[in-house]
């Protein structure tokens, strides 16, 4: 498995704002902004200029996430795409950076259709022969045309009764890359057949079908079911899931993919709540291990901590009674003035806070970016915006995308008029508001390839936004394909007839065999390439001459 880098380019973004109800998104006003991209990502190689929105998940040979040999047959190649390919794709065979097959893949046919692909591959190479021994790696690049603006890509169907939280995989090394997380924190009146009711955590692919293993789970844990509990969801570089209890117990939970009861942990207990630390916001995680970190923001604490990081153990929890340190101040003279309530932090380590701000025309800012925190809680923010603005009302959730340029904020506003923001991470200046106004969202995160996914209260939905522009990505199968050697060749029957030298070459069908000559045993010579098309037994004939030769065969290229 190998780590490419991406290479820098230039995106461009209209600012839009989307009136109306979730049928009716009528662009408003447009403003282009050019803004300057890097990224480096694992697994992915992103060409000059192009962005990847459109990307492959839930990859799967012959229907397994393991390696395997290669079957005769051939096997059966699929995947999961979050939305069309609509300029198709290809699927690369390769033998270390060698590609030795292209799979093309058209638009409107099988691995190119949003949801599920099935490709089948007959195990040669692109010569129609069969491949030499080693181990292969798949790399799936499906590509598409794109968007004019920001637009929404899931069909409105995620449906969720009282969502809180949302975060999706963005481990490459994960099987389970590009899952999609929400908790719902109140059950439905259907709960009984509906899991999109049932209070716990649901669990999608990236095309909005459930997981293979189920769709929801409480992962044995007696979730409130207040609208609070579960609340907000992260998923780590370890691939775990931390879970927020925001019933005022302080509570942060840990979890495998599968939400499993087996795999709970308490990562913030009791022991932890040291200064009053019972309302929590967040989490953002960092790291994993020894060196992970959970970052936490703080809605009461009598010594005003906005932010507080807390370093965890070997065992993936914070240690019995570690309050943590105070990241970010909160009141008095800093910047956040009253409290935090959501926070992330983006690759350089610098911070992003929301205030919670519910008064009309209240004049404390809504969002900050503090710099990287340097020894001592920062009480100066880079920048903070949303002063007196009723438009960031309600701020409850905040994620920074993968490059570090976008900071996304979801509003739940006031009397549920709230909005789903997009700002520039340089300075907070809004570059677009998106979905339906006058609805509640409540929080924001990213995937991998740059795609935005919100969840609204008001229409109980999860919803994705892709920025505008053509895009392709490519997804590295974590399975390896294993490839025996093709049988050593045997000469036997050595006869001359009619002035050849005729014998019988005995191997393996669809492989490339030279035959070559010496006269020394030293320097050999090819005089003849032959391929058995059918049969692992084939006869050759070479012309006689008065010199004495010695023949052998080897596996050609």
């Amino acid at each position: 498995m190998k780590n490419e880098a991406a290479a820098c380019q230039k995106h461009q973004i209209a600012t839009h704002k989307l009136q109306g109800s979730s049928k009716s998104q009528s662009s408003k006003r447009r403003a282009c902004y050019v803004v300057p991209f890097f990224l480096a990502l694992s697994l992915f190689v992103w060409p000059s200029c192009v962005q990847a929105n459109i990307y492959a998940t839930h990859i799967l040979l012959n229907g397994g996430t393991t390696n395997l040999s290669l079957p005769a047959s051939g096997l059966t190649i699929s995947y999961i795409l979050n939305e069309p390919a609509t300029l198709g794709g290809t699927i690369d065979i390769r033998l270390g950076t060698n590609t030795v097959r292209s799979l093309v893949v058209t638009n409107g046919l099988q691995g190119a259709l949003r949801g599920g692909n099935s490709v089948p591959w007959d195990g040669k190479d692109g010569a129609g022969h069969v491949l030499s021994g080693g181990t292969y790696t798949l790399v799936i690049t499906p590509r598409a045309s794109g968007y004019d603006d920001w637009t929404e890509i899931d069909s409105e169907a995620n449906s969720v009764w009282n969502p809180r939280g949302i975060a999706v995989n963005r481990n490459t090394n994960s099987v389970y890359y590009g899952r999609v997380f929400v908790s719902n924190a109140d059950q439905g009146p259907n709960s009984d057949f509906d899991p999109a009711q049932r209070i716990g955590i649901l669990k999608y692919n990236a095309d909005g079908t459930y997981g293979d293993e189920g769709a929801a789970s409480t992962g044995g844990f007696t979730w409130a079911g207040d609208t609070s509990s579960p609340g907000k969801i992260e998923i780590g570089d370890d691939d775990r899931v931390y879970i927020s209890d925001r019933t005022g117990s302080g509570l942060l939970l840990s979890f495998d993919q599968t939400i499993s009861a087996a795999s709970r942990k308490g990562v913030l207990r009791t022991d932890n709540s040291t200064d009053n630390l019972t309302n929590l916001g967040g989490p953002f995680v960092t790291g994993s291990g020894s060196s992970g970190q959970v970052w936490m923001s703080v809605s009461n604490s009598s010594t005003g901590a906005g932010v507080r990081r807390w370093s965890m153990t070997t065992n993936g929890v914070v240690g019995t009674n570690d309050a943590g340190s105070i990241m970010i101040q909160a009141g008095g003279l800093s910047d956040l003035d009253q409290h935090g309530d959501d926070v992330a932090v983006d690759r350089s380590n610098r911070i992003y806070v929301v205030q919670n701000i519910t008064g009309s025309g209240d004049a404390s800012s809504r969002v900050f970016r503090f710099p990287a925190y340097s020894g001592s809680a920062e009480t100066v923010a880079d920048w903070k915006v949303g002063s007196g603005d009723d438009t960031m009302a309600g701020a409850s959730g905040i994620a920074v995308n993968p490059a570090g340029n976008f900071v996304a904020v979801a509003f739940t506003g006031l009397f549920g008029n709230g909005s789903l923001q997009v700002l520039s991470a340089t300075n907070g200046s809004v570059i677009a508001a998106l979905g339906p106004n006058a609805h509640d969202y409540w929080d924001v995160a990213w995937d991998n390839a740059g795609n935005l996914y919100t969840v609204d209260g008001f229409d109980g939905l999860w919803r994705v936004f892709s920025p505008a522009g053509t895009n392709q990505s490519s997804t590295v199968s974590l399975q390896q394909v294993q490839v025996a050697s093709p049988a050593p060749p045997v000469l036997t029957w050595p006869q001359v007839q009619g002035g050849s030298f005729q014998f019988t070459l005995v191997g393996q069908s669809n492989v490339v065999y030279v035959i070559q000559r010496s006269s020394d045993f030293q320097n050999w010579v090819p005089v003849s390439t032959n391929v058995s098309p059918t049969s692992a037994t084939q006869q050759i004939s070479i012309p006689t001459s008065g010199t004495p030769r010695f023949f052998r065969a080897k596996v050609g290229p």
